[in-house]
């Protein structure tokens, strides 16, 4: 069976004892699925203290030791990859910079977020920044195709080097949310007339928490059909606090921990100042007819159109108040965001993904794709 070979960061911890990327695992096991179906088998290279195993979904997976497994590139790895390539029909790279020094004839990379010299750390300098920069246009010239579910990304790659945009793909990913059930969150009252709110990111600065907290208690004071549901993950730390602040406020409930229903949900608040975006919890909430109001950046952008299936805003606890009053002052408003949202879920099935990149994969290998 003809071999793929994908290079990947660490999709389990360097001793190979445990996962580290559980996203990038459900990827390549339905990826794993869809090389099959066309007659491929999918191996995995990656960082680590110099083992192989085989793991149930992906297929076998190396560990190559680097001199440091922080470095931007990984060429040991690319290099242990390339010497076994003889009979590989196609390679995959997580990233563009991983491409480095070598990419296989015939070759694809990912591109799932805008590429930020912030991960040299400490160790920035001029020089090391102008290195990274070289690496990533070499990694994203010398393969066939650059796939990205994120047209940022696109936008980052055409602005940089506008000689490259031949090589973008974009291939939005499958979105399968786990099946709901009826049961609504603890202490949820029956509905009436009323706009529950529902809150479902950490409590942590960069997902717009203290804005969220701000904007929340002034709608509670102007609207009295308001409830607000705090779904997000607490640190212990805060655990308290924040139950003291629910404690003092009407309709104001804590479901911190608890899986979502967002069939119970009318508004779905995602104020998140920077990645990860949790787009699970997004699309869920959009399948579930909920208007989500998240913010103007980063992967939301590519499936909502404010106005049309639900609201882009700056992360501001003045946005978050005004968006959420446009949506109670015009329920029809309300109405129509909710099914658009519903409609739109449907762009992101598992078949349509499937479908997208096995016309990708059956061009490169049969040569059409220079």
């Amino acid at each position: 069976m003809p071999r793929v070979s994908m290079v990947v960061r660490h999709l389990l911890n360097r001793e190979g004892s445990g996962v580290t990327d559980h996203v990038l695992l459900t990827w390549i096991n339905e990826f794993s699925i869809l090389l099959e179906e066309l007659g491929h088998s999918l191996e995995v290279w990656q960082e680590g203290t110099r083992w192989n195993k085989v793991y149930y979904g992906v297929g076998k997976i190396f560990a190559i030791p680097e001199k440091d497994p922080h470095a931007c590139s990984l060429p040991n790895v690319n290099q242990a990859m390339w010497e076994s390539s003889a009979d590989i029909s196609l390679a995959v790279y997580q990233d563009p910079l991983l491409v480095y020094p070598q990419p296989h004839q015939v070759s694809i990379t990912l591109g799932q977020s805008i590429p930020s010299p912030d991960m040299l750390a400490d160790r920035s300098t001029p020089q090391t920044r102008r290195e990274w920069k070289n690496q990533l246009m070499q990694g994203i010239s010398s393969v066939n195709h650059v796939v990205t579910n994120n047209t940022q990304f696109i936008q980052w790659v055409i602005s940089s080097w506008p000689g490259l945009s031949h090589k973008l793909k974009h291939i939005p990913d499958f979105l399968e949310p786990e099946p709901s059930h009826d049961v609504a969150p603890k202490n949820m009252p029956p509905s009436g007339d009323t706009i529950r709110i529902v809150f479902p990111c950490p409590a942590l600065p960069r997902f717009g928490t203290s804005e969220t907290l701000r904007a929340v208690n002034a709608l509670l004071d102007q609207y009295s059909q308001v409830e607000f549901y705090f779904c997000g993950n607490l640190p212990p730390s805060i655990e308290t606090h924040m139950q003291k602040w629910v404690d003092q406020r009407p309709r104001c409930y804590l479901n911190s921990g608890e899986k979502i229903n967002y069939n119970f949900a009318d508004i779905a608040l995602f104020p998140i100042k920077r990645e990860p975006v949790p787009v699970k919890s997004v699309i869920e909430a959009m399948e579930a007819g909920a208007v989500v109001i998240g913010s103007m950046w980063g992967p939301l952008v590519d499936f909502i159109i404010s106005g049309y299936n639900g609201l882009l805003i700056k992360p501001t606890d003045t946005d978050i108040f005004l968006a959420v009053q446009r949506l109670i002052e015009n329920p029809v408003l309300k109405e129509n965001l909710g099914v658009k949202a519903q409609e739109t879920r449907k762009s992101f099935k598992k078949d349509i993904w499937k479908s997208r990149w096995q016309s990708l994969i059956n061009e490169l290998l049969r040569g059409e794709v220079q």
